[in-house]
């Protein structure tokens, strides 16, 4: 049974800024905001008079409050050192926010990071919609993927040739990387987060870090090793738990199709495992890049699913 979400803001998390143009060349500082309440997340993008105008009604309801707000800067305010200031600034701000249960859970304050260019996701299951500048363009989006797996399935390899094109020899054991690519999808420009995550044992805990703000996992085994593939329900069952949503975004991935002599499990039995756990599946091999490409193409469009589910898969292209 997934646990009831509470009824105030639990995370408020700045991940990117971004200069939305105007007519006339004049433009002002978006600054796209991930949201969070309990199990359910959003992003949403806020101006700073936005936020400004949040400040003071806060002011009104809580006089005792002590959080201070970042002034008004007339000059300069676009300048990366400035903006870069100012968004610590906020974060700090967005801090005691949460920290104060009472204020996080007022219903103006909730109510003022689910307006309309926010729209509410289910952990693990989903991308808000990118939110059109003054100008029509779109804006860049956030989205975090986590590869699990046990040791030695190849998951930095699949992440590495990935985000920097090549295969990454010899094998090192993670404790934990992230590798960063950009991507077009539907128009959009989507900046990927891709977590190489520990490998994982029978009795390890799965990481809560794992469980906010991560969009999609991909679930990989090594064709070549029985182990790891049995080792695949009890990675998801974690998952499930930790998240308690059972419709979080997930791919089944078979890697080092390369060895067919040691193969040990068929592709028939990965896509059977997949479709008993409502999963994705692929084979691929990092070594050769065949369908690395491919695992990230059909993360987009399972999300797309969930807000979109009448509309067709479009083209995707690496930026």
């Amino acid at each position: 049974m997934r646990r009831r979400d509470p009824e105030r803001l639990t995370t408020l998390r700045i991940t990117r800024t971004q200069l939305v143009k105007q007519e006339g060349g004049k433009g002002h500082i978006a600054y796209e905001i991930l949201c969070a309440e309990g199990h359910q997340q959003w992003s949403t993008l806020k101006r700073y008079s936005e936020l400004k105008e949040l400040d003071g009604q806060i002011q009104r309801a809580f006089p005792s409050s002590s959080m201070p707000f970042p002034p008004k800067r007339l000059f300069g305010n676009m300048k990366e050192a400035f903006v870069k200031e100012r968004s610590e600034a906020l974060q700090a701000y967005f801090d005691g926010i949460i920290a104060d249960e009472k204020m996080a859970g007022t219903e103006f304050v909730r109510s003022f990071f689910r307006r309309a260019e926010a729209r509410p996701q289910g952990q693990g299951g989903g991308s808000a919609t990118a939110t059109p500048t003054v100008d029509g363009s779109k804006l860049k989006r956030n989205r975090k993927v986590a590869l699990l797996g046990f040791a030695s399935v190849g998951k930095s390899a699949i992440a590495v040739q990935f985000a920097e094109e090549h295969f990454a020899e010899p094998y090192n054991p993670t404790i934990e990387n992230t590798f960063h690519k950009t991507i077009k999808h539907k128009g959009i420009e989507y900046a990927f987060d891709v977590v190489d995550t520990a490998g994982q044992e029978e009795m390890s805990q799965f990481p809560s870090r794992h469980c906010i703000g991560v969009h999609a996992y991909v679930l990989v085994y090594s064709v070549s090793s029985r182990r790891s593939f049995d080792m695949i329900p009890v990675i998801n069952t974690k998952l499930l738990n930790a998240t308690g949503n059972d419709q979080a975004v997930r791919i089944l991935v078979g890697n080092k199709t390369d060895l067919v002599l040691d193969r040990k499990v068929t592709t028939e039995e990965g896509e059977a495992m997949a479709a008993k756990y409502n999963m994705k599946f692929l084979e691929c091999s990092a070594k050769y890049n065949e369908h690395i490409w491919d695992i990230f193409k059909s993360i987009l469009a399972e999300l797309d699913k969930t807000e979109n589910p009448d509309q067709s898969d479009a083209g995707c292209s690496i930026m």
